[in-house]
């Protein structure tokens, strides 16, 4: 899995597109090389906020980084993480955690994406379901 672009930009997992812009120019302008010459970690910050943000502004990136994967990845192993993670979330949710159905839906929401929503409806019958 790539680096977490999330972490990067000090944003909470799942954040808004409008909060992923307001925090890559806010630390782009924090970190920038020319405002940090002193500083020789300044431009490397700054390159890693840069792919943060081109990263998270691609949605197809973000629904591969929501199931753990990368680009290219074979659909055996993209229903695998959707699976993995389905079932993480369904036993968090269970066990109290008040974000788990947030995430269940945005693990099926990025498996949607990536394999279209005929094709996910599908996906529960031919593998037996839960």
């Amino acid at each position: 899995m790539a680096e977490d672009y999330y972490k990067i930009l000090g944003l909470e997992y799942g954040a808004t597109k409008a909060e992923i812009r307001q925090s890559y120019h806010k630390l782009a302008k924090l970190y920038h090389p020319d405002r940090n010459r002193d500083d020789p970690d300044a431009e490397k910050r700054f390159m890693a906020i840069s792919e943060a943000y081109k990263a998270l502004s691609d949605s197809a990136l973000v629904y591969y980084q929501v199931l753990g994967i990368n680009r290219g990845t074979a659909l055996g192993d993209i229903k695998r993480a959707y699976y993995r993670l389905s079932e993480q979330h369904h036993l968090a949710a269970r066990a109290g955690d008040p974000a788990a159905a947030r995430r269940l839906e945005e693990v099926r929401q990025a498996f949607e994406y990536l394999v279209g929503k005929e094709d996910a409806a599908s996906v529960g019958e031919e593998d037996g379901g839960w």
